[in-house]
């Protein structure tokens, strides 16, 4: 039992890298500007789509693909941010839920005239013959594919805290999120560090999607997955903090394998919602609580 036990926790904190990356974009805008994006799924499906088309079309590695997903995406962030939430940013609440709810399925449909309903693999071309392989430790199982999200993820997030904390654009950006106002009276720009942080929250999703597609069908509609997922680790951790993302999104994905194996695997999202609720009603400031991004 310890051997089977030992790979369900493996397979559950592999996953959790993947939503991690995406939760990271999702708190780093929220922290910043207070605004909720319910599209952050269908953002990931489009860096999956990316890497599979850079990959078969241009004929380059898929670890290339993956590169290309999270650079595109980046201008793709800054686009959405100011033709889309800049105008709204100051609305209510419920403005900007549907509009983000809106952009999500915009993405969607777009993807699906594009690319179709089919769901579609990557081929077994160049890097992924070897992240494909099996790899065997001891009693336990995986492929490089798989292996390859948890300590991006946990680079990502060193990186990102580096960003935030030393240097000036970071820095700006931390300000902004802690006191808008004050920060414009400061002289810092609130416009440009909105825009920064949509670009650097969709890059996050673009490499999320793009190591996703390493190992998992795409299709148009599988962003859906995500959307509450994200959107439970970033609560769960405490809105704001990247590290709090990182572990909610490591505790949703071993509550995930272990229900999957344990019980029936079709109620495993009825278990982490059940466990979402109950840490929520302990610390409903969330794990990591904190009042400015970081």
């Amino acid at each position: 039992m310890e051997a089977p036990l030992l790979q369900i926790l493996l397979n559950g904190l592999l996953i959790g890298g993947i939503y991690a990356m995406a939760s990271i974009g999702v708190t780093l805008i929220w922290g910043v500007m207070n605004f909720i994006n319910f599209a952050s799924g269908q953002t990931v499906m489009l860096g999956m789509y990316v890497t599979l088309v850079t990959t078969t079309a241009l004929g380059i590695d898929p670890l290339i693909g993956v590169i290309a997903s999270t650079i595109l995406l980046f201008p793709l962030g800054l686009l959405i941010e100011k033709s889309i939430i800049s105008p709204i940013i100051s609305s209510p609440r419920l403005y900007q839920l549907v509009v983000s709810l809106a952009l999500g399925l915009m993405i969607e449909n777009v993807a699906l005239m594009l690319w179709g309903g089919e769901i579609m693999l990557m081929p077994k071309v160049g890097s992924m013959k070897l992240l494909s392989q099996v790899l065997v430790v001891g009693p336990l199982r995986m492929t490089p594919a798989k292996a390859l999200p948890l300590p991006a993820a946990i680079l990502l997030t060193i990186a990102l805290h580096y960003f935030l904390t030393r240097t000036r654009t970071g820095l700006g950006i931390r300000a902004v999120a802690q006191n808008s106002y004050a920060a414009n009276l400061m002289g810092i720009d609130i416009n440009r560090a909105y825009f920064l942080t949509w670009g650097v929250g969709l890059s996050f999703m673009g490499l999320a999607g793009g190591l996703l597609m390493l190992f998992q069908p795409v299709y148009p509609a599988v962003g859906w997955e995500f959307i509450l997922i994200s959107f439970m680790a970033v609560t769960m951790g405490g809105a704001g903090s990247y590290l709090g993302s990182l572990v909610g999104s490591e505790l949703i994905g071993v509550i995930e394998s272990l229900s999957g194996f344990f019980l029936i695997p079709a109620i495993r999202q009825v278990i982490y919602l059940t466990i979402f609720i109950l840490v929520l009603f302990v610390r409903p400031q969330g794990l990591f609580p904190t009042k400015e991004v970081g």
